[in-house]
Parts: C-alpha cells; structure tokens; sequence
C-alpha cells in the first residue's frame, strides 16, 4: 500500500515552514530599528544570506556597519554563524568585517589611552 501523497512531502514541512518564518522576520523588521535593545540588528542580512541572495546580504551588511553595528558577538557572525555561511569567502564580508576590526582597535585605544578615573561621555553615542 502506497503512501498519502501528503506524507511523502512531510520532510518538506518543516523547511516550507522556516521559509515562511523566514519572510514573517522580513516583514517585521523594517518597523524597528537596528541598533540599540530591541533592534533587529543584521537579521535582514541573515534573511538574505538563507534566501540565496548574496549582492543584498552584502549590501546589508554594508549598511550595519555604517549604521554603528558591532553587536556583542560579531565575531561570532563573522567566524561562525551558520546563516551567514553563503557569504563567509565573499570580498566585501571580509572588508566589512576588517573594517569593524579596525574601528574596534581604535576603540579599545582610545579606552586605553583615558586616564583611568576620566568619566565617560555616554551623551554623544545616545545611550
């Protein structure tokens, strides 16, 4: 006895459903904002990177990193994170990401370079 048609495709319910999640996500994260608590982040690039589309994933990254995203763990994107594996080796991943290193050094020396009892100015980064 053969199988209903619509279990021979069950493999495929759980990708049709991570692809429509996928597209939810995209929806949604226009109406935030990147950066800050609650922001969507780069999720709009991991959501182009899933979907196959490279030059976007690229050109959102792009966009973060002007934006200011650093993200607590963007080592973790830029190294590890599965979503953005499709765009891993491309040139302007690697800029994107050598420019946050840079940007991150100067940081952590011009954090070195204080006096150690100077207060910080958190007025000029807004939070």
């Amino acid at each position: 006895m053969t199988k209903p048609a619509a279990v021979k495709i069950e493999p495929w319910g759980a990708q049709i459903e991570a692809l429509r999640e996928i597209g939810r996500a995209a929806r949604s994260e226009v109406r935030l904002p990147r950066l800050g608590r609650g922001g969507y982040g780069i999720a709009d690039v991991q959501i182009h990177a899933l979907r196959g589309d490279k030059g976007k994933a690229l050109a959102a990254l792009r966009e973060a990193e002007r934006a200011g995203w650093r993200g607590g763990v963007w080592r973790f994107h830029r190294d590890f994170d599965p979503d953005l594996a499709s765009i891993r080796n491309a040139p302007e991943f690697k800029a994107v990401f050598a420019d946050i290193e840079r940007d991150m050094a100067q940081q952590r020396a011009r954090l070195a370079a204080r006096p150690k009892d100077a207060p910080l100015d958190l007025g000029a980064t807004g939070t």
